[in-house]
């Protein structure tokens, strides 16, 4: 709905949209398919904002994770550093935090190969601008 609502122009609906996310934080994450495919921009919105609804702030970092993980992009990759800081670390406890990192060290950029491009993917757009 999120999506439909730039391809149509309509910002309150836009708006309304980002709210019900921040609001519903964590069940969007855990039931909405399309959370993967939210732009960085939109995510980092979302993050800002006081108003975040989660259980604990670890929850949220598991979150990033799963808008990486399901669909890697170089577009994420890049995005995930300014998201990171967004969390409110002082508020995940010590051994969450060592988890964290701990996860955050496997973290890897996707790979790309040359000869397997999946048609719309990050790696296709790239290579059409150096033709």
């Amino acid at each position: 709905l999120f999506s439909r609502s730039h391809e149509v122009h309509c910002e309150p609906l836009a708006e309304r949209c980002l709210d019900f996310l921040t609001l519903a934080f964590l069940s969007v994450v855990d039931q909405d398919h399309g959370f993967p495919d939210l732009d960085p921009a939109v995510l980092e919105d979302v993050l800002s904002r006081d108003e975040l609804v989660c259980t604990c702030e670890f929850a949220v970092f598991e979150a990033l994770l799963t808008w990486y993980n399901k669909r890697a992009s170089m577009k994420k990759y890049a995005a995930l550093p300014e998201l990171l800081r967004l969390l409110r670390w002082h508020m995940i406890r010590e051994e969450k935090r060592a988890k964290a990192m701990e996860q955050l060290s496997k973290l890897r950029p996707p790979r790309a190969h040359a000869n397997c491009v999946e048609v719309g993917t990050d790696a296709e757009q790239e290579g059409a601008g150096r033709r």
